[in-house]
Parts: structure tokens; C-alpha cells; sequence
């Protein structure tokens, strides 16, 4: 059995962001800020792995762009080495984490392509 589960970074109150400035504005807060970023994902973490049907030692985070950043964050931030097996990032970036001799927790995969506009900043 597998759960699926979509995390909320943002908030309850910005769901329905319609201003484009103001996405860009929220997007960048957390791009420029990796701990704040992976703290949010570990808020996520902390809720599902309680869920009656989640099996805690089990956890894998997948992230797409915005999200496959996110997962990389959260991984060079030093979390998920307890909490969770596995990140996949897909066309995600690393361009706002600071070079660092940190290890990261969880195993990772990283997808991204050649041609896509974020591979230089892998």
C-alpha cells in the first residue's frame, strides 16, 4: 500500500494567490530561504508519518520544480536522515543552497535535463 500525500507550503491563506508578482514574491521567500523551506517540509513529514496508514520508516519525498528544489533543500539542511529514505527532484535547483561540506541525509535522485533551463544551476 502506498499514501500520497501533497504538502502546502505556503499556507491555508495563500491557496488562491492570483497576483503574478505576489506568486513570484512568495516562490522567492522560500528559494532564498532553504531552511524555512525545509522546515515546511518537515512540518509535512512530522504530519503524515503520524497518518494510521503510513508506514513512518518508509517515506519518500518527490518534488517537481518549485518542489524538486524544495526536496534538495530539505536534504542539505541536514533533514530527513531519520525521517525519510529518499528525495527525487525533478527539474528542481540548487542554485540558492550554500556551498557547504554538510552531508546530505536522505539517498537522493536528481532528474533534470541536459536542455532543461535549470540544469546549469544543478
Amino acid at each position: 500500500n502506498m499514501v500520497g500525500f501533497a504538502a502546502d507550503i505556503y499556507g491555508a491563506d495563500k491557496q488562491t494567490v492570483e497576483d503574478f508578482d505576489e506568486r513570484v514574491e512568495l516562490a522567492t521567500l522560500y528559494r532564498s530561504n532553504s531552511t524555512l523551506f525545509a522546515e515546511r517540509i518537515q512540518a509535512a513529514v512530522d504530519l503524515i508519518k503520524e497518518h494510521e496508514k503510513v508506514d513512518a520508516s518508509q517515506i519518500a519525498l518527490f518534488g517537481y520544480c518549485f518542489g524538486g528544489s524544495g526536496v534538495l533543500m530539505y536534504g542539505f539542511e541536514g533533514y530527513g536522515e531519520e525521517d525519510v529514505q529518499a528525495v527525487v527532484s525533478f527539474h528542481g535547483g540548487l542554485s540558492s543552497v550554500a556551498a557547504s561540506n554538510a552531508t546530505f541525509g536522505p539517498k537522493a535522485l536528481v532528474l533534470s535535463g541536459g536542455e532543461d533551463d535549470m540544469a546549469s544551476e544543478i
